[in-house]
């Protein structure tokens, strides 16, 4: 196994040990990664403002099919009026998984409810990770390209991954500024490619 892959297991494990990750934006990524991590066995959190796409993930868990096989898991999921909970159980790792103007808002929700070393990653479709930096600062604000990853949401509570994970170009998490912290720029990051092929 290489060095890179026992950092990610060794991640994982934390993160099945009791971390808690929460997507903002249970979108066609939030809810695929999100679901798939769930299905991992990691304590995940879908935060959305579309109520019904909300309320059917609590009735029925979230619905992923696709390349990857048919599955479903139950997901802790929350409207966004409801994020104060989450003052009772804080974030690790919050996953900004919205359309890039909708990024400082996203952020400014749960910025309040990191835990002290918890982190940002902005997961999405341009490079926000200046826009989420503004409000948290550098040393907990990462990027993540998932590049090889296509999904949609066909309804509510239902992620569809259209094909196969890996090829040539993977996905990868950096963290911009030297002044990122030490947990944030080590082994969390090299996660992201893992968690986003979503075997």
């Amino acid at each position: 196994m290489s060095g890179l892959a026992a950092n990610a297991g060794a991640s994982m494990d934390d993160l099945r040990n009791g971390g808690h990750v929460a997507f903002v934006g249970a979108g066609a990524i939030g809810c695929y990664v999100g679901g798939r991590m769930a299905l991992a066995g990691i304590d995940v959190t879908l935060i959305d403002p579309w109520g019904e796409h909300v309320d059917t993930i609590r009735r029925d868990g979230v619905t992923l099919s696709g390349t990857q096989g048919e599955a479903n898991v139950r997901v802790h999921a929350l409207h966004v009026h409801e994020v104060q909970r989450l003052i009772e159980k804080p974030i690790d790792v919050a996953f900004v998984t919205v359309k890039s103007y909708d990024t400082e808002w996203s952020t400014l929700l749960v910025r309040d409810y990191l835990a002290t070393s918890g982190f940002a990653v902005s997961l999405q479709n341009g490079i926000n990770e200046e826009r989420i930096a503004r409000h948290l600062g550098w040393g907990r604000t990462l990027g993540c390209i998932a590049s090889t990853i296509g999904v949609s949401l066909v309804g509510p509570g239902h992620a569809v991954r259209h094909y196969q994970p890996g090829g040539a170009t993977r996905s990868s998490a950096s963290a911009r500024s030297t002044g990122a912290s030490r947990r944030a720029r080590g082994r969390w990051p090299r996660c992201c490619a893992r968690w986003t092929a979503a075997r």
